[in-house]
């Protein structure tokens, strides 16, 4: 089962204005802490680059498919390389996109880079390209060509490495996730149960798989209605 939203990959990058570069020439970037410290000069792009993404993504995240709660979350612009790792990426449209509160934390300063590329990041090194990343780019790969969400609630992958690397980095079948995708859906207590209760009997499920659902279905029932 597909339910996605969101265009399979980001298809319009956001577009420097004359008025960005600007600003960018007035007060370079010399490191990452300037996002926060030089914040007063560059919020004008940062609202810009927000405003771009939200549109292009329907306010959904990029790395779960699920929306977006912008409430109380005033930093929902991701760094697909982190801007600890490559300040200069900071305001690079092709390394900029939005993401959920949980995903982001999730990823926090974690290196997307496959393994290969993951210590060779000088400066002036392409990384511009799908293989060059363990998860999902959100520019480059199409989502549904490695991740689809399986009868609504859990995210599986088509055998592909990748598909599973980028479910295994962002955790996206845990609680937390399973219990906002089926809130995402509008899928009431009663039949969020009925959906996890019929799943366990499925003979393919592997016992940690099993496991993690069972730990679903006591998330539901004590802790986190829907």
């Amino acid at each position: 089962m597909r339910i996605d939203p969101l265009r399979n990959k980001i298809q319009k990058s956001y577009l420097w204005k004359t008025v960005d570069r600007n600003i960018i020439r007035s007060y370079p970037l010399t490191s990452h802490n300037d996002w926060t410290n030089l914040n007063y000069r560059y919020q004008p792009i940062k609202n810009r680059i927000k405003d771009h993404y939200s549109i292009e993504q329907r306010d959904h995240c990029v790395y779960c498919r699920q929306k977006i709660n912008f409430k109380g979350y005033d930093e929902p612009i991701e760094h697909i390389i982190p801007k600890e790792a490559r300040y200069d990426l900071m305001f690079t449209p092709l390394n900029l996109c939005l993401s959920c509160r949980t995903c982001n934390t999730k990823k926090s300063t974690n290196s997307p880079l496959s393994n290969r590329f993951r210590n060779n990041l000088s400066l002036n090194y392409d990384i511009y390209t799908s293989t060059h990343f363990r998860i999902l780019h959100p520019h480059f790969d199409n989502f549904h060509d490695y991740v689809f969400i399986d009868d609504g609630l859990f995210y599986r992958s088509y055998n592909r490495d990748k598909g599973l690397l980028h479910i295994y980095f962002f955790d996206l079948n845990s609680p937390t996730k399973i219990i906002d995708l089926a809130r995402d859906q509008k899928i009431d207590k009663f039949n969020f149960h009925k959906k996890l209760t019929h799943k366990m009997r499925d003979p393919s499920l592997s016992q940690k798989q099993k496991r993690r659902i069972r730990e679903i279905l006591l998330e539901v029932i004590d802790r986190r209605p829907l």
